[in-house]
């Protein structure tokens, strides 16, 4: 098996949800199809993935970056171990690869054995006031 064309997308996500932050009827979000060389009932087989709900389309990092990589890889590389079948983690490095973890890069993440979840990784200032704590 391997990925014969790569389509994306952008789509509305047309809902009538709102909160205080964002009204849903104005996102959109991001569909990839990965077209690949196995036919099921005259037709190729086809995988599907979207963007989650929250989250603005990515149109310009999709077609910039991530599916470039995708594009270019070896199509062995991409495959599960039974040979049968695209790898969704073995895509995933892929798709990440020159990407740095974590978003905004060492600030966020917690440091070494801190607890997931705890305010652990907040920036302290040494310089407090000691009459308020106030920075």
């Amino acid at each position: 098996m391997k990925i014969t064309e790569i389509r994306d997308t952008v789509v509305p996500i047309q809902s009538e949800i709102r909160n205080a932050y964002i009204d849903f009827g104005l996102m959109t979000v991001s569909v990839v199809a990965l077209i690949t060389d196995v036919f099921r009932e005259g037709k190729p087989v086809v995988g599907f993935g979207f963007n989650s709900n929250g989250r603005y389309a990515q149109k310009g990092l999709l077609r910039e970056r991530f599916l470039p990589r995708l594009e270019v890889a070896a199509p062995d590389s991409l495959i599960n171990e039974e040979g049968d079948n695209l790898d969704p983690e073995k895509i995933w490095r892929c798709l990440m690869k020159n990407e740095k973890p974590g978003g905004l890069g060492p600030q966020d993440q917690p440091p070494k054995g801190a607890s997931p979840g705890t305010n652990a990784a907040a920036p302290t200032n040494p310089k407090r006031s000691q009459k308020t704590g106030a920075p």
